[in-house]
């Protein structure tokens, strides 16, 4: 008989931030924020009246080291594993479903 309440294996195992609402907004500031400063830099270069110099240095390391905290932090983490899929099909093997009741969906 297979269990009529089994535990649904979560597809984000690893959630470190866990509103995806957040994540998402995160990953969309960062991209943009990644996107912007290069373009600063160049706007800068070719412009006389005005410098970015002063702060544009800082801002692109800050920059890239929340870019780089937030990939190895929560994006990665939300990568599910190898090992997770692996127990996922030996659950569905069995028949024990994905937490309907033991049936398939």
């Amino acid at each position: 008989m297979s269990n009529l309440n089994p535990a649904q294996p979560s597809l984000t195992p690893n959630v470190v931030v866990a509103n995806p609402h957040v994540r998402k907004v995160m990953n969309v500031v960062l991209g943009i924020t990644a996107l912007i400063l290069p373009i600063l830099g160049i706007v800068d270069a070719g412009a006389e009246g005005f410098s970015f110099g002063a702060w544009l240095p800082i801002a692109a390391q800050i920059d890239l080291f929340l870019i780089g905290a937030f990939n190895l932090g929560v994006i990665n983490q939300n990568i599910p594993t190898a090992t997770f899929d692996a127990k996922v099909d030996a659950k569905l093997a069995r028949g024990e479903g994905m937490g309907n009741g033991g049936g398939l969906a």
